[in-house]
């Protein structure tokens, strides 16, 4: 377990590596630089404001000093906040979009796994039915439009809760649903599709025919072998919606990492666009990881250092 632990600690650093070199050059490819705006700025300033973020320097010595500071966690300075670094930035960002993250994981992983089991007990009757139906529509219809749609409802005709902004349970409700509505379906129909598997290998139908309750043979034996795709599928997931949602966190107006992206790329915010690309890469090599070191746990069988090492 170490060795592997050890060595996949060493390709998440290569890799991070990898990111961090790419993104470096391709922002800085993109035509336009972090000062250009329709009033433009006079020759003197805008030298002066190369001159102290460094941007007169040679691309090879802007890259070595940004992966220096890149191995302290130093981020840099924003180049459009003024008087506010990326780690900043992110710090103020980043616990918004993770609180909105995690209530929408947690309505995914319970929701799904559920709407799932109950599926696959129930093949081809009404409760199948109706949740592969509504698995369907939250698989086909984009977020922008069901956030837009429950605005239209829940805020503008029935008023019951508010349109936008964060801060209290009542304004998390729309945005949470939003978003977990495309994991929350895709989770429904993988536990389906593999506790469908799992119900009729040989093992379950003599469990079942030992007269097994039937309990202990959904939930410590079905479960426990059809879980692993999900947990294949919540390593990059979690990574992804802890950083946030642009769409969402715009259409509700949220203060969270997405919008702070986006918005850095359109500004040619250099350190801000590899700041928050940095700290993604990070959570989902972790996350990675983490779902690796998972399939020990939940199914002893699987080896993660190969061999039995």
């Amino acid at each position: 377990m170490a060795r592997y632990v050890a060595r996949r600690l060493l390709s998440g650093i290569l890799t991070l590596w990898v990111i961090a070199s790419l993104t470096f050059f391709l922002s800085r490819a993109i035509p336009g630089g972090p000062f250009d705006s329709e009033k433009q700025l006079p020759p003197a300033v805008l030298e002066n404001l190369n001159k102290k973020y460094h941007l007169d320097w040679p691309i090879w010595k802007q890259y070595l000093d940004y992966m220096w500071r890149l191995i302290k966690w130093d981020l840099g300075p924003s180049f459009r906040y003024a008087n506010q670094t990326v780690n900043e930035i992110i710090a103020q960002g980043f616990p918004v979009s993770a609180q909105l993250g995690l209530m929408a994981l947690a309505v995914a992983v319970v929701v799904g796994i559920s709407a799932g089991i109950i599926s696959a007990l129930r093949q081809y009757r009404w409760q199948d039915h109706l949740a592969m139906t509504l698995a369907t529509v939250g698989f086909s219809v984009p977020s922008f439009i069901l956030g837009s749609i429950l605005i239209y409802i829940f805020s503008y005709r029935l008023g019951w809760l508010p349109a936008s902004r964060w801060g209290t349970w009542d304004r998390a409700i729309m945005p949470v649903l939003a978003l977990s509505a495309f994991p929350t379906s895709f989770i429904a129909r993988l536990v389906r599709s593999s506790m469908l598997e799992v119900l009729q290998q040989d093992y379950m139908k003599a469990a079942r025919a030992k007269g097994m309750p039937g309990y202990i043979l959904i939930y410590r034996h079905a479960l426990k072998n059809a879980i692993l795709p999900v947990i294949t599928f919540l390593g990059p997931l979690s990574a992804q919606i802890l950083t946030g949602s642009f769409v969402i966190e715009t259409i509700f107006a949220i203060p969270g990492m997405g919008r702070t992206f986006v918005t850095s790329i359109a500004n040619r915010d250099y350190t801000l666009i590899m700041g928050v690309t940095m700290f993604y890469s990070v959570l989902l090599v972790a996350a990675n990881l983490i779902v690796d070191l998972l399939y020990a746990v939940v199914d002893p069988r699987i080896k993660v250092a190969g061999g039995g090492e």
